[in-house]
C-alpha cells in the first residue's frame, strides 16, 4: 500500500503527470534483447519539463497559495485569527468589511494557485502573472514585517518571502528567440 502525504495528493491533483518524476531515458531503459524502436509510454513531450522552472518552486507555490487560501477562507467564514491577519489589529473575529476582504482574497489565490501549477493561460500570462504577484507578494512580506502584531510577523513574513520565491520561480521561462528569417533565402 502507497501512503501519499497531503502535499504529494495536492501535487498530483494540481499537476497531473508533468510533476511525476521523469522516466530515464529511452536509450538507457533499452536492453539488448529489446527492440530499438521500443520507448517508454511515459516519454511523451508533455511531461518533458521545461529549462529553468523549477518543480519543487511550484510545488511550493501551489501549496503556499492554497494555504492561504484555506487561511483567508476561514477568516471570511468566522475562524477567530484576526491577530494574525490584517495587521492584527483585531484578535478573535475580523469586522464585517475585512471579512469581505479575506472571502475577496479567496479567489485571487486560488487563481495564483492555478496560474503557479500551470493549469491555466499561456505560458506568457503565467509568467507576467507569476512574476508581478511575485513582487506584490515580496512587497507583503515587508508589510508584515512591520506589522505591530507579533503573530503576524512570525507566521506570515517566513510565507511571503518563501511564496514570493516560490512564484517568481515557477514562472515559466520566455522562449528563446527565434531566428530573423531572411527574406532571400525563403
Amino acid at each position: 500500500m502507497v501512503v501519499c502525504s497531503p502535499l504529494d495528493y495536492i501535487c498530483q491533483i494540481c499537476f497531473d503527470a508533468t510533476m511525476t518524476p521523469q522516466a530515464p531515458t529511452p536509450s538507457a531503459t533499452l536492453s539488448s534483447d529489446t527492440p530499438s524502436s521500443a520507448t517508454p509510454s511515459s516519454a511523451t513531450p508533455s511531461s518533458t519539463p521545461v529549462p529553468g522552472e523549477s518543480r519543487t518552486a511550484r510545488r511550493v507555490a501551489v501549496t503556499l497559495m492554497l494555504g492561504t487560501t484555506a487561511f483567508q477562507a476561514a477568516l471570511a467564514a468566522g475562524a477567530p485569527w484576526g491577530a494574525a491577519a490584517w495587521g492584527g489589529a483585531t484578535s478573535g473575529v475580523l469586522p464585517a468589511d475585512q471579512r469581505v476582504a479575506s472571502a475577496v482574497a479567496v479567489p485571487v489565490y486560488g487563481l495564483l494557485a492555478a496560474f503557479a501549477a500551470g493549469k491555466i493561460g499561456s505560458p506568457t500570462l503565467q509568467r507576467r502573472v507569476l512574476r508581478v504577484a511575485s513582487v506584490v507578494i515580496g512587497a507583503g512580506a515587508v508589510l508584515n514585517l512591520a506589522s505591530p502584531s507579533l503573530v503576524e510577523r512570525i507566521i506570515w513574513v517566513p510565507v511571503t518571502v518563501a511564496a514570493s520565491w516560490a512564484l517568481w520561480r515557477s514562472a515559466p521561462n520566455r522562449p528563446a528567440a527565434l531566428p530573423a528569417s531572411n527574406p532571400a533565402t525563403a
